[in-house]
């Protein structure tokens, strides 16, 4: 299995296409980590002009996909519902998120 870095994530969601994101036997499995996974929607949110449809779709696109691990997918499952019933960004849904799966109910003031 492989760790995918930011970049990677990234030019899988510039492609658009479809078939990077459909499952495929031949190839290994790939890793994404929750910081690489906000990480590149924060890059999304802030740099390219997406609307909030267009990146949850493709962040459901890629859950979706058994292609790819990740840390928690029922936790990025929910993350994506807040994220769509809300204003928060997904990386700040995404922390919400793992912060309760952990029974943290608020933020520690730094």
């Amino acid at each position: 299995m492989k760790a995918l870095d930011i970049k990677e994530v990234i030019q899988i969601f510039k492609s658009r296409n479809t078939k990077s994101l459909q499952y495929k036997t031949d190839v290994p499995y790939k890793f994404i980590n929750n910081i690489v996974l906000a990480e590149a929607a924060n890059f999304f949110d802030q740099n390219i002009k997406y609307t909030r449809d267009d990146l949850a779709e493709m962040l459901h696109s890629l859950k979706e996909n058994r292609q790819y691990r990740f840390e928690n997918r029922e936790c990025i499952e929910r993350a994506l519902t807040l994220y769509q019933d809300s204003k928060l960004t997904f990386s700040e849904c995404l922390k919400q998120t793992v912060n309760r799966e952990y029974y943290c109910m608020e933020n520690a003031a730094v």
